[in-house]
């Protein structure tokens, strides 16, 4: 099931006219995908650009068109008898702050037109290499051709290119043979909801229970609590400071966006620092 399907069975499900999710997955992966419903669509963006974790297994000995078992076989070869010690350096060297290119049959724009479009077609397209970061790729089994990787990665990253990647490294080529995506940002698969289990709760007038607040969606974000003055600046489009806050402003040293709560804990807008300590609004969801 595409990503835009899921959204549009839980828009019907819950009656909200507007919806959208935060980061694709691919038709054949499974795994967390965050829908956000009526003002929280706004707040879309922020969780797509956080970091995500997948459970990937990597086909040794194939590749494939588009870098996964859905395309067309390009190329196989035997597969070595590998051990941990003989796959670390390979996993090393695909981690951290590397340069990667996706894979043609992706969604990236070049001059305009998805990558995807122009390669069905049977253009000869390349997509442009670019910089991601990869935290972490752990071996978590590895039953011949078969191996199962841990990957915690930063936004962008394409797992199908890492598999690539590592094919070519190993010698012998490898495709992404499964992938399940198991947390997006501080959203993991323990707390995520089956379509079937949305449909049983709608039935029974209990959906807003399984709803999360944005301030918990962007948890990884820092906080400030607003006074009631802050809040009226806030609802203005005006900047707040310290002297608009209930307690301490937070540490802005790391920080490019700062959730502003009110009294009860909920998320009233997005703001970014700005000069002598002030927290400027990027995103209002809630005006005073």
């Amino acid at each position: 099931m595409v990503s835009m399907r899921v959204v549009e069975q839980v828009r019907r499900l819950s009656g909200v006219k507007r919806a959208g999710h935060a980061g694709t997955l691919d038709p054949a992966a499974t795994g967390v995908l965050p829908v956000c419903l009526g003002r929280a669509t706004r707040i879309a963006s922020l969780l797509t650009g956080v970091d995500k974790e997948y459970l990937a297994t990597v086909r040794l000995g194939l590749e494939t068109d588009t870098y996964d078992l859905d395309g067309r076989v390009v190329a196989t070869a035997p597969v070595p008898a590998l051990t941990a010690a003989e796959l670390s350096p390979h996993l090393a060297a695909l981690t951290g702050t590397i340069r990667q290119r996706p894979p043609a049959f992706s969604a990236i724009r070049v001059d305009g037109e998805r990558l995807y479009d122009r390669a069905r077609r049977g253009e000869e397209v390349e997509a442009p290499e670019r910089e991601v970061v990869v935290y972490e790729l752990a071996v978590e089994g590895w039953d011949p051709p078969d191996l199962r990787l841990r990957v915690r990665c930063g936004s962008g990253t394409y797992v199908r290119s890492l598999a690539f990647d590592l094919g070519r490294r190993l010698g012998c080529g490898a495709c992404l043979a499964a992938l399940r995506r198991t947390r997006v940002g501080s959203l993991g698969e323990d707390g995520a909801l089956t379509l079937e289990a949305i449909a049983d709760l709608a039935r029974a007038g209990r959906l807003g229970e399984a709803l999360i607040a944005p301030a918990e969606a962007l948890a990884h974000l820092p906080a400030a609590t607003l006074a009631p003055a802050g809040l009226a600046r806030i609802g203005h489009g005006q900047a707040v400071g310290p002297a608009d806050l209930l307690g301490a402003l937070p540490d802005l040293r790391q920080a490019t966006l700062v959730r502003l709560l009110d009294e009860s804990g909920a998320l009233v807008a997005l703001a970014e620092p700005g000069p002598s300590s002030s927290l400027q609004p990027r995103t209002v969801l809630r005006a005073e």
